[in-house]
């Protein structure tokens, strides 16, 4: 068996030499450890994904190709350092074998802080993957910890990788000054997403969002972060795809609003506003200044939440009252009415990003505005079933 250290690059990957392998290895985006290399990542990794879970791999492979397979079938295994985010490093690992390849992003923390998210995503993916039984989360396949001899323990989860899905994120376009959304593909390049593209990015986002929430505890995916690159997206033959790549974790942001017990419907309703406004927020090619989408993003995150509500109606997934109802309740809100609902949300951006909140502060009164006309002019009739 061979195991290749790669480190993904523009157009590809190289493989690191000797001066990038003593590198510090990052424990956030600005923070380097005090004394682990990347050297010891890649170390660390392919003791854990070789050694600790060679038969876990095994299996995998087993599941998939039906036939029975052995350590010695497995040839090569390709470690790639993706990213480094503000709490975990990314790698994709790709497992050849004579019965085929498996792929699967490898997630590793080594703060004490980054662990303990690591920890609770791995139950969220888990939990979602069996309640929900839906395809657009990755699943977990397993988790542990990696020692490197003398050295602290990493704690890294495996899970599904979405082959050919691209992050992406807010740009300016430099020839007309104009924000557009441009597509991270690893193959191709970057590309600008167009109109219909950017829509449905939006749409399907939105959608799966409200999927995966549970109108009866008001439970919900949170927190995400268009910043964070945590939905990607592929376009082909099958018209665009969006997939979550993470779920950090599953609580009800309802307590946060208000002490004292609130209706459903009240619940849902709090969950669309601060669905369609964490929606339009991001940072300018993933990691510059705060960054407002256009209107048309609002409109597709409107369309894709009460879309994923009648796709709920059609599967008998509870709902605290019919999609009608719930329209029909934003619809008799005025516009300055629609404003002062946001007020109780601006609070969850606090402690999560500051600079998120001026921007969404600077842009609330017209945000409401185009908010409320949107929904005045909503028509179930017209709406396509989300995602």
């Amino acid at each position: 068996m061979n195991v290749h250290w790669l480190i993904s690059a523009p157009g590809g990957h190289i493989h690191p030499g000797a001066e990038i392998l003593e590198r510090p290895y990052r424990i956030s985006l600005s923070e380097h450890h005090p004394s682990l290399t990347l050297g010891d990542y890649f170390e660390a990794a392919e003791k854990f994904v070789s050694e600790d879970h060679l038969d876990t791999l095994v299996g995998l492979f087993e599941g998939r190709s039906g036939s029975p397979v052995t350590p010695r079938d497995i040839t090569d295994i390709l470690i790639r350092s993706e990213k480094h985010g503000a709490l975990y490093h990314i790698a994709g690992v790709e497992v050849l074998a004579r019965s085929g390849a498996l792929k699967f992003a490898l997630s590793s923390a080594i703060s004490e802080e980054g662990k303990q998210w690591l920890s609770r995503e791995s139950d969220t993916l888990a939990y979602l993957d069996k309640d929900f039984d839906l395809p657009y989360l990755p699943k977990p396949f397993f988790r542990g910890e990696a020692t490197v001899p003398g050295r602290e323990a990493f704690s890294m989860l495996a899970a599904q990788w979405f082959e050919g899905f691209s992050e992406w994120h807010l740009s300016i376009d430099k020839r007309s000054g104009e924000f557009g959304l441009v597509v991270w593909d690893g193959n191709a390049g970057n590309r600008w997403a167009d109109r219909s593209e950017v829509f449905e990015i939006y749409r399907k986002s939105s959608g799966i969002l409200t999927l995966y929430y549970d109108a009866r505890t008001t439970r919900q995916i949170h927190p995400w972060r268009h910043a964070a690159g945590d939905f990607v997206v592929r376009s082909g033959t099958e018209g665009v795809e969006v997939r979550l790549t993470t779920a950090r974790n599953y609580v009800s942001i309802m307590d946060r609003i208000s002490g004292d017990a609130v209706h459903p419907m009240i619940a849902l309703v709090y969950f669309f506003l601060d669905l369609v406004t964490r929606m339009r927020v991001d940072r300018l090619d993933g990691t510059g200044a705060a960054a407002w989408a256009a209107v048309p993003s609002l409109e597709a995150a409107v369309a894709g939440f009460f879309g994923a509500l009648l796709t709920r109606e059609s599967r008998d997934v509870y709902l605290p009252g019919r999609t009608a109802d719930l329209m029909a309740l934003l619809k008799s809100f005025d516009r300055e009415e629609l404003e002062k609902l946001f007020e109780p949300l601006l609070d969850l951006y606090v402690p999560e990003d500051r600079e998120a909140l001026k921007v969404i502060r600077r842009n609330l009164t017209a945000h409401a505005a185009e908010l409320h006309r949107i929904i005045q002019g909503l028509r179930l009739s017209s709406l396509e079933k989300a995602p």
